[in-house]
């Protein structure tokens, strides 16, 4: 957070921040690995990340910069580089990432600028194979989902002047029971029960400018893209 203010002349404030959080139940890492999971795997990684500035100036100028991304990803088994075969039973992975932003310009003769970046991704899987050929079974109860949210909110007063505001923001999720990624794979789902897989992703921006006297100006951009997917081989051929 950042409070600016200045009775003449001008404020200004730049936020810059990352957040990143990765969780994983079984991770084999480099080399030929077999995983049997025959207990339940639950992982939850959530990423939050919240960025607000404030700039008043009675006489001048004052321009609020922020800049925010969150990463998010859950792994019930990741079998990493080589080849692994792996046998899974229930398993249940949740991502969460989350980016907000807020700014508040306030002159009473000046002008302002307010902009704000920000990007939000959140990536789940059950299975995650990596480099090599991989072999997988999941044969319990699956439940995969990922949601991927960014927000921004400004808002520009002047009564004398100019102000000016540009947003972008980005969200992007993406879920699957298994993915094989590289390498010739074999995936199957043998579940007693339908596995369960979503993938969710939102992305708003508001923006508000006033001027009595003066002129104002804004650009805002918003993508929000989910994707979900049971089985994903990845690269190579798969079965």
């Amino acid at each position: 957070n950042s409070t600016q203010v200045a009775l003449t002349g001008g404020t200004k404030s730049q936020i810059e921040n990352a957040g990143f959080a990765r969780a994983v139940g079984i991770d084999g890492g480099a080399g030929l690995d077999r995983i049997a999971a025959t207990r339940a795997i639950v992982v939850d990684a959530n990423a939050t990340l919240s960025a607000q500035s404030l700039g008043i100036s009675i006489t001048g100028a004052s321009a609020n910069k922020t800049a925010s991304s969150s990463i998010a990803q859950a792994v019930g088994v990741s079998g990493g580089a080589g080849n692994d075969l792996a046998d899974v039973s229930d398993v249940d992975a949740r991502a969460l990432a989350l980016a907000t932003a807020g700014s508040l310009n306030v002159n009473l003769v000046g002008a302002g600028l307010g902009t704000a970046g920000l990007a939000s991704l959140a990536h789940a899987a059950g299975f995650e194979g990596g480099d090599g050929d991989d072999s997988a079974l999941l044969r319990g109860r699956a439940r995969v989902s990922s949601v991927a949210t960014s927000i921004s909110d400004s808002i520009g007063v002047s009564l004398t002047g100019v102000q000016l505001d540009a947003s972008s923001g980005r969200a992007t999720a993406t879920a699957a029971l298994a993915s094989g990624e590289a390498g010739r794979d074999r995936l199957e789902f043998a579940g007693a029960s339908d596995g369960d897989v979503s993938a969710a992703a939102s992305a708003g921006i508001n923006s508000t400018n006033f001027t009595l006297v003066g002129g104002a100006g804004g650009v805002a951009g918003a993508s929000a893209r989910g994707t979900a997917e049971a089985l994903s081989g990845g690269l190579d051929a798969d079965i």
